[in-house]
């Protein structure tokens, strides 16, 4: 166990005996916000968050309707070919 996961572990486990957040973080000798974070983890359940690609992953009904016809016509199209000579542009 690293260093920063012992730490983890003790403000853990003295979030779980109910000390406060300042309390524990001059216990531990890290900051009021770490305290913070590993509590958030804790109710949530991880501290990392999930990453934010699918907002490009959302569709409205005109983009996909558009090349479907062509790819079930011919699937050795490119995607890229087809959304070029397509109606669609771009979003910025």
């Amino acid at each position: 166990m690293t260093e920063q996961q012992a730490k983890g572990q003790r403000i853990h486990d003295l979030l779980d005996a109910q000390l406060s957040q300042k309390d524990i973080a001059q216990i531990v000798g890290v900051d009021v916000r770490t305290i913070r974070h590993v509590q958030h983890a804790k109710n949530v359940g991880s501290r990392e968050t999930p990453g934010s690609g699918g907002h490009n992953r959302k569709r409205d009904e005109d983009f996909v309707k558009c090349p479907k016809p062509k790819v079930e016509s011919d699937p050795s199209t490119s995607t890229r070919r087809l959304s070029n000579s397509s109606r669609l542009t771009r979003r910025q």
